[in-house]
């Protein structure tokens, strides 16, 4: 099955030169056999047949049980101010959606997953928060 097969993907605002654009990233999530959105879900009325389970998804991730996915540029003008993390619906930023496709795999959402090389702000970071991560995988 396509990596992103069964979920429901918003791709919510603007993207600007620094991503790929709007019409690249739907051709993608297309491509991974995801159901592109039109509009915006709401949480509260997602149909129960719409749940579904992913086949590349960890058994013990936090998204084992989410098929609805709002994927935003972070830090730009147009992120949204209300963001979901609930079981079934939940706002990612686009290097969530990229690392993903890059590992073939729904990964653990705001982990670093990919430092990218010569990003010394980026390897700062990883190593910072290096003990805590090391933590979620060992409770």
């Amino acid at each position: 099955p396509g990596l992103l097969s069964g979920c429901h993907v918003y791709l919510h605002g603007q993207f600007n030169q620094n991503c790929p654009s709007k019409k690249e990233l739907e051709v993608l999530v297309k491509a991974g056999g995801g159901k592109l959105l039109v509009r915006e879900p709401n949480a509260e009325s997602i149909p129960p047949q719409e749940r579904t389970v992913f086949f590349h998804v960890l058994f013990d991730s936090p998204l084992v049980n989410c098929s609805y996915y709002i994927i935003y540029q972070e830090g730009s003008h147009s992120e949204p101010k209300l963001k979901y993390d609930m079981e079934h619906i939940k706002s990612l930023p686009l290097t969530w959606l990229i690392d993903c496709i890059d590992h073939f795999q729904l990964l653990r959402p705001f982990l670093p997953t990919a430092v990218k090389r010569g990003s010394w702000a980026l390897q700062l970071y990883a190593r910072k928060n290096f003990l805590k991560i090391v933590s979620l995988f060992f409770v």
